[in-house]
């Protein structure tokens, strides 16, 4: 018997999708505000959901994808991290507007994207962990033995597989390490320093929270949000005002559930690749 596709519509809100990419972690409902945001995308381009590959290519935009972040706004990307982080140097330098302001409050009052349980202890410095999929590859371990050694939790990303499970415990004692299944929304509240990788999206909520935020991988590597955290973040520190700036912008290519008009920002992203862009045939 042939092999299946794990899903036959991988886009945002299917739940096969969700399932394997999540690895069975279930999502929480508030990824049902961002569907309506998809069908504004167009589709004479390729643009597609919680895929990368970088093209590139200085004179094209082969494609893009989209990702969700909080459960509040939808990430478009072209598929070139130059660009990428082009969009955002430029995002960052804006007039803070009084919408950007309202989309950094809902920011702060977000919850989980996944459905977690309530954490037993709740202390005062927090490293969210990558996933078990990339976890050797961003990670420095005497990095985080020394923050460990200055009291820090480490707290499992959702999707990290039994085996990675009991490496950190050991690795790193299992009083110090979080179960997996713990509601990071809520040891960002009542922490004060938080430790971050710029794959995960934890560390811009900590921003928006006015948490003492530290980056725990080389900026230069490429991931889900680094073009995001390099550009708010002079000298390694990230701004809670730049990141007003950058959310300010109605060409960044972040799109929230909350805007007057979420088609403007769309319409706007792709505005700046109109004249370069490959475009699909309309047959």
């Amino acid at each position: 018997m042939p092999f299946q596709k794990m899903s036959r519509n991988e886009v945002l809100g299917d739940t096969a999708t969700h399932f394997f990419k999540s690895g069975g972690a279930l999502r929480s409902a508030g990824i049902e505000k961002l569907i309506p945001l998809t069908h504004m995308l167009p589709t004479d381009r390729k643009v597609e959901y919680d895929v990368w590959y970088d093209m590139n290519d200085k004179n094209r935009v082969h494609g893009y994808c989209y990702t969700d972040m909080f459960n509040h706004l939808l990430y478009i990307r072209p598929a070139c991290h130059v660009r990428c982080h082009q969009v955002m140097v430029e995002a960052a330098k804006s007039d803070i507007t009084e919408e950007g302001e309202q989309i950094f409050a809902h920011i702060a009052a977000c919850g989980d994207k996944y459905k977690l349980r309530q954490a037993n202890e709740l202390p005062k410095f927090v490293i969210f962990m990558a996933g078990t999929n990339i976890w050797n590859k961003i990670t420095n371990k005497k990095q985080l033995h020394n923050a460990v050694n200055q009291g820090a939790k480490l707290k499992m990303h959702p999707l990290t597989a039994p085996a990675m499970r009991a490496f950190l415990r050991k690795e790193y004692g299992k009083d110090n390490v979080i179960e997996q299944k713990v509601s990071g929304h809520e040891l960002l509240d009542h922490a004060s320093i938080v430790g971050t990788f710029t794959n995960s999206e934890m560390g811009l909520a900590a921003v928006t929270k006015g948490k003492k935020v530290y980056l725990f991988n080389d900026q230069r590597d490429q991931y889900t949000y680094s073009a995001i955290y390099n550009a708010i973040s002079p000298g390694g520190a990230p701004s809670a005002e730049r990141l007003k700036r950058l959310l300010s912008c109605k060409s960044s290519g972040l799109v929230p559930v909350s805007a007057q008009n979420p088609q403007e920002y769309i319409d706007n992203f792709f505005k700046r690749y109109e004249d370069i862009d490959d475009r699909l045939s309309s047959s």
